[in-house]
């Protein structure tokens, strides 16, 4: 095939950045292309790219260029022309441009928005919600109106460190037993939402570490907690592995499912 012949698939291609957890100015960094070609490949604003600007996304995504790129000739068998007067099945979307002004978070709000909604999870003869993107931005936007609230977690365990010792203290715990845990919950291929939990017992953060170890699926009751008015005003809080600041928030283990 030739090089100007390959089309891009920008959903697939936003995706792969979101699931690598970097901006549209990281991936470009790392291909060594501009950030206005990485954003218009997404935008679907340009369809057809050089194989070598492809290998070099591919690269930096650790991923093969087919897996964010079609030959053109492929698409265009699968696709037939539209109509006169139809528009372009390549052209933009504007859900799709409206992807490069939000954050990663709200990304994956939108993507998760096209796809079927989790079922509840039955905990102690009650229907637990899953801890949906949309329902994650709900929490860190308004953390206070959802305290005691309670959601199930679905997925398999990133990486652990120990919980502060203010931290412990904050959920009824101690040091050397509260535990703070990634749970990595993909939402579609190669797409995932990462959440920090804490455990307080030393039951449920066994049962966490034995997941990690095994690589192997596992659902999580938590319940919203938060941080007391005096530990907010020192900047303290509940620690997030991808937040660069405490948060007056944390989501604690109730039970492991």
């Amino acid at each position: 095939m030739k090089a100007a012949r390959w089309v891009v698939d920008a959903r697939k291609l936003t995706a792969r950045r979101i699931a690598r957890g970097m901006t549209t100015l990281e991936l470009a960094k790392r291909a060594g292309i501009s950030t206005r070609t990485v954003g218009r490949y997404e935008s679907g604003a340009v369809k057809l790219a050089q194989m070598e600007s492809l290998r070099c996304l591919a690269r930096a995504l650790l991923v093969t260029v087919d897996a964010i790129a079609h030959p053109a000739e492929e698409v265009a068998a699968i696709v037939p022309p539209p109509p006169d007067g139809a528009p372009s099945p390549y052209a933009p979307l504007p859900e799709r441009a409206k992807l490069l002004a939000t954050t990663q978070l709200e990304s994956i709000v939108a993507l998760e928005a096209t796809l079927t909604p989790r079922p509840p999870v039955t905990f102690e003869g009650a229907t637990v919600p899953v801890l949906s993107a949309r329902r994650l931005q709900n929490i860190f936007s308004a953390f206070a109106t959802y305290e005691g609230e309670k959601f199930a977690i679905v997925g398999v365990v990133g990486k652990q460190r120990g919980a502060a010792p203010h931290e412990a203290k904050m959920i009824g715990s101690r040091h050397g037993v509260a535990v703070r845990f990634l749970l990595v919950t993909p939402i579609t291929d190669g797409v995932d939402i990462k959440v920090t939990v804490h455990t307080a017992r030393a039951k449920e953060t066994r049962l966490l570490q034995k997941a990690h170890e095994d690589e192997r699926e596992i659902t999580l009751v938590v319940r919203v907690v938060l941080a007391p008015d005096e530990v907010v005003r020192e900047s303290a809080g509940f620690e997030f592995f991808l937040s660069p600041k405490p948060l007056p928030w944390g989501l604690v283990v109730e039970a492991v499912v």
